[in-house]
């Protein structure tokens, strides 16, 4: 990975990390208690963030809208449909697709976005649920990219080889370094 997309990546985790800051403020505060609907709405830019780092490691170009879209002719991919197709690994013995926990976590922003009726039935149960889609998300991420992205933006090369620890061990390797963030076993 060249020194300028190292940098492009760092920005997309550091506002991954922003945005699930944001979704802590929103349901651990009196204050976003009013707000709590717009959790879902960050966890959904959170994942495109993530994605967007991991499409850049994999030398692809993030697309700008979510939906597939046609212009001067030519068909191009949108977020959602290039997530079904790429979001995936099968390294280290690990074996997971998430392209449609992108998708989950597409329709629960659209609906605290677009539909009121909808949003205020949206509960702590689904966030919990939406939280576990972003972790597959970003489980994913940080086993292709084989960087431990850092809360200051900072990516650090893994010290230890990735396929020398049990994956437990990974999980909680990944976990400490995500403020607020549980990676669930998969």
């Amino acid at each position: 990975m060249s020194e300028d997309e190292q940098k492009l990546c760092n920005e997309f985790f550091c506002q991954a990390f922003h945005n699930e800051r944001l979704v802590s403020l929103i349901t651990n505060s009196s204050k976003g208690k009013g707000y709590f609907y717009w959790a879902f709405v960050c966890l959904y830019y959170a994942a495109i963030h993530y994605f967007n780092a991991f499409l850049i490691y994999k030398n692809i170009d993030p697309p700008n809208k979510h939906e597939d879209y046609t212009k001067d002719g030519v068909k191009h991919l949108g977020r959602l449909s290039l997530a079904k197709n790429e979001l995936r690994t099968w390294k280290n013995d690990i074996g997971h697709v998430a392209g449609g926990d992108m998708r989950y976590l597409y329709n629960l922003s659209r609906k605290a976005r677009y539909e009121p009726s909808q949003a205020i039935l949206l509960n702590m149960a689904q966030l919990e649920v939406a939280k576990r889609k972003l972790d597959g998300i970003k489980y994913i991420v940080f086993n292709e990219v084989g960087f431990e992205p850092k809360p200051d933006g900072n990516m650090k090369a893994k010290v230890v080889a990735i396929n020398l620890l049990s994956l437990k061990q990974r999980h909680e390797n990944w976990k400490k370094t995500l403020p607020n963030v549980s990676i669930k076993k998969m």
